[in-house]
Formats: structure tokens, sequence, C-alpha cells
């Protein structure tokens, strides 16, 4: 736990807010997460991101979303809403989508919101199972790890439009698994690109859906390669500017229309505020940022 104590004084001592915000943070994790952060820190350091690294990985990752959260506040949109407006300076940026991923993981730890929705996608894909599981944009690796821990699939596959993050997520599922037997890969390929006879009996995609221009037609594709029972699980935002966040989506009932006209059905959903104290009405009103977990099927 020193790495991590340590970790959270080097970002204090840059950032006042932070200081304030993460003062007790370990006391709101759970034995196991404080271990899996810990192991974290430790992978990091591994691949060549010492604590200076992943402190300034951190701070970024803060102070490009609240930048993006006062234009968000100022003009009532986000900045960009094209893909190529924001691949050049993010995606296809290899330096800085491995720290905007180090500072993403970290914050999976660090942030109220991130925190529930890693305990949520934890908790409901214990023991689920099949034969063909496929992620979208792991990103980090983390949440596709977590699966193939808590799942039982014969096959993993991840896909991601970044060169970088399939370069981390193969790294960290590889530290996270290494005595695991699993069959796995993770490929650089547009989603778009795969052969609709291509069928999964689970379906993931955390939190794509606003970096998209067409969240409609990317979801027909997920219906079109979901099995006629899997379980689909996906996760976007509401009110939530940042970086690369393209696509705005006001409200819950925004969110669940482009499902339906994807001919997906909604069996369940959750909504995270980023504070308990808050609810979603008030977050709706006041335009603060939700992140919405839905569980589908065709």
């Amino acid at each position: 736990m020193k790495d991590v104590i340590t970790l959270i004084e080097k970002i204090s001592v840059q950032d006042q807010f932070q200081e304030q915000y993460l003062k007790g943070i370990l006391d709101t994790l759970t034995d196991l997460e404080k271990h899996s952060l810990a192991d974290i820190i430790s992978f990091f350091k591994a691949q060549g991101f010492d604590l200076d690294y992943q402190t300034r990985a951190y701070i970024l990752i803060v102070q490009d979303t609240m930048k993006e959260q006062k234009y968000f506040f100022d003009h009532k949109k986000y900045r960009y809403s094209t893909y190529k407006e924001v691949a050049g300076h993010v995606y296809d940026d290899p330096e800085y989508m491995r720290l905007y991923m180090v500072g993403l993981i970290l914050s999976q730890y660090f942030w109220n919101i991130h925190r529930s929705m890693m305990r949520h996608f934890r908790e409901i894909t214990k023991g689920v199972s099949g034969k063909k599981y496929l992620e979208i944009g792991p990103g980090h690796g983390q949440y596709f790890a977590d699966a193939m821990q808590n799942m039982h699939f014969d096959e993993f596959l991840a896909v991601d439009v970044s060169a970088t993050s399939v370069e981390m997520t193969k790294a960290f599922v590889a530290h996270t698994l290494k005595n695991s037997s699993v069959k796995y890969d993770v490929i650089h390929k547009n989603f778009f690109d795969f052969d609709d006879s291509a069928q999964f009996d689970a379906v993931v995609m955390g939190e794509v859906l606003e970096h998209v221009e067409d969240p409609l037609s990317f979801l027909k594709k997920i219906r079109s390669v979901a099995s006629e029972n899997a379980f689909i699980y996906i996760t976007t935002v509401i009110n939530a500017p940042a970086i690369d966040h393209i696509y705005l989506f006001r409200n819950r009932d925004e969110v669940l229309d482009v499902v339906n006209r994807a001919g997906l059905s909604v069996v369940s959903y959750k909504e995270f505020t980023p504070q308990p104290s808050i609810s979603v009405e008030k977050a709706i009103r006041k335009e603060y940022p939700i992140d919405i977990a839905l569980i589908l099927k065709r």
C-alpha cells in the first residue's frame, strides 16, 4: 500500500482540489479494491510508468475533464461532434493515449461514479457463461480482465480502434491473468469491419457510444453480432463532457430511445451520479454527469 499512499500524496501536492477530494479515499475502498489498485500501480511501474508519470496521467484526465465541463456549462454542448476532430490528438497520439488510459484506470478507484460502475459490472457478470464473449473498446483493459475472471466463456475477444489501447489491454490482461489458461485475443480493428455472421453469446461495450457520431448504427451492429439469447451489457454517459466525447445524451429517454430504435430491448438499467447524495433527478436538473448501465437483449 506504500505506493498507493505515495501516489495520493503526489497528486495532492499538485492539485489542491484533489487533495480534498482524495482525503480518506482509501476508507471507501474494499480490501480487494485496495489490493487491485496497489497491483495496478505496480503493473504500471513495471511497464516503465513511475509514480511521477502516474501522477501526471491522473492530473491530466482531471484537468482535461474540468476544462470540458466548463465548456459544456458555458455552451450547453460538447466541444467536439465528429470523430475526426478528436482522433488526431487522442486515439492516434500514442503518448497522450497512454497518459489518458493510465489516468482513466486510476479514476476507476478514485472517482465515486467510476467506482460504482466497476462494482456494478463485477456484480452482474458473476457466473454469466457461453461460448464466445466480445468486448468493444476495452481501453485500458480492466473490464476485459474482470470479465475473464468473473464470466465463463470458451473464448474472449476484445476489439479497439486505438492501437495504444490494444497494446495496453494485452499487457494488463497478461499481467492480471498470468496463471490463467483462458483463451483470449485483443485485436486492433474497427468494430464495423466485423462480419455479421460472427455470433457472440455476450457483447460488452463500456462507455463507447458517446465517442461515436452515430450511436444507432453502432447498436444495430451489436445486435447483428449478438446471438439470439446473448447477454448484452452497454454503458454510456449523460451530460458528461470529456476530451473525446462527441455524442451528447441529455437524459435517459434519449438513451433508451436509440436502444429501442436499434431493435434491442432493455432488460434493466441503473444510473450512477457523481456522489451518492446527488439524486438522478437533481443530476438531470443541474446537468451533472450521469453514467447509465443497461442490460439488453435482442
